[in-house]
């Protein structure tokens, strides 16, 4: 299994239905909206890499309101 998380930037006042959509998504394990850099952080989890770069590109990043995303994988248990 390969985990990362998506450090995300959405349009003002958008955050919370940002948030709620990941939610919907197959391979999301939570999403929680953050103060600081980021608005949204997204917790994924898929079998392999390649998985994981699709899960990020057809359904994460396909999203409405998304200015920008920072994926960064996880290494180790």
């Amino acid at each position: 299994m390969v985990k990362a998380y998506v450090f995300i930037n959405s349009e003002a006042d958008t955050s919370q239905e940002v948030a709620s959509r990941f939610k919907e998504i197959e391979g999301v394990i939570n999403a929680y909206v953050v103060f600081g850099n980021y608005d949204i952080v997204v917790e994924i989890m898929a079998e392999t890499a390649k998985e994981l770069r699709d899960l990020i590109t057809a359904s994460i990043r396909k999203v409405g309101h998304i200015v920008s995303t920072t994926t960064m994988v996880a290494v180790g248990d």
